[in-house]
């Protein structure tokens, strides 16, 4: 996950499966200080949402499994 105007990378970026509801305080993937995050889920292809306070969400994502696509946010 990066920032969309500087290229860094974006800790904290709140993760989850499905349509936006606000990101789930316990139980939920965080970006690291790299921007990176790894989820264990079934083969298939999911929607994902990433959230972040100083950043526009990303809604509603495809991930296919296998994948390791660079998505960019931008801030608020």
């Amino acid at each position: 996950m990066l920032d969309a105007a500087t290229g860094a990378p974006i800790k904290g970026v709140c993760v989850y499966s499905g349509p936006p509801a606000g990101c789930p305080i316990q139980g939920t993937v965080r970006t690291d200080a790299n921007g990176f995050f790894a989820i264990d889920f079934p083969s298939g292809t999911f929607l994902w949402t990433f959230e972040h306070p100083a950043y526009r969400g990303l809604l509603s994502q495809p991930i296919p499994p296998g994948g390791t696509p660079t998505f960019r946010l931008t801030h608020n």
